[in-house]
């Protein structure tokens, strides 16, 4: 005679998830290297980062993000770490000759279909924390080359006085929508 046993097992667990972006940003010598990283680390400054780990430059989105800006290394990383809640409820039964291997089944059963419910819990986890990543990825990275602009122009400035006196100058935009940077100096 085969005995049947049911095992129902509500699942809640909180599942963790994490990604990150790093670029390499490429900080020209226009004047020396200490003098371009100040003006890197003053420009990020105005837009909200804080010196965190020794040169180091951290800032903190609304979405959660973690942008770093390492000056050393001259890397851009973006993080994101995420935990969300897996819930679910699972039933599972066992038929055997006795009741104990009936037991054994279904539990092994019930604890299999919990694995996959919670396996599944962290894929969705991560696909949403290497989205939401990737989608401020465009943002970022224009701007960080507006930062590098400010200080390739601030440098240029800083240059030009260095060689003579800046008779003129101007900065804005051509016609079609570049920025633009002329320096006039009499040597």
């Amino acid at each position: 005679m085969s005995l049947s046993y049911r095992v129902t097992l509500q699942v809640c667990e909180v599942v963790s998830a994490d990604d990150k972006t790093v670029h390499q940003l490429d900080l020209r010598d226009i004047l020396p290297e200490e003098d371009m990283k100040d003006l890197l680390r003053q420009s990020l400054e105005a837009r909200g980062f804080e010196e965190g780990e020794e040169g180091k430059l951290t800032r903190r989105e609304e979405g959660g993000e973690v942008i770093t800006v390492d000056l050393e290394s001259l890397e851009l990383t973006a993080e994101l770490e995420s935990e969300s809640e897996v819930k679910g409820k699972v039933d599972a039964w066992g038929d055997a000759e006795s009741r104990q291997s009936a037991r054994k089944q279904a539990e092994a059963s019930a604890q299999s279909q919990a694995n996959a419910l919670l396996e599944r819990g962290q894929k969705d986890a991560q696909r949403k924390v290497t989205q939401q990543l990737a989608s401020g990825e465009k943002e970022r990275l224009e701007e960080m080359n507006q930062v590098l602009q400010d200080v390739y122009s601030e440098a240029l400035k800083r240059k030009a006085r260095q060689l003579g006196d800046v008779v003129d100058q101007y900065e804005g935009t051509n016609e079609n929508g570049e920025y633009e940077l002329v320096i006039k100096v009499e040597v």
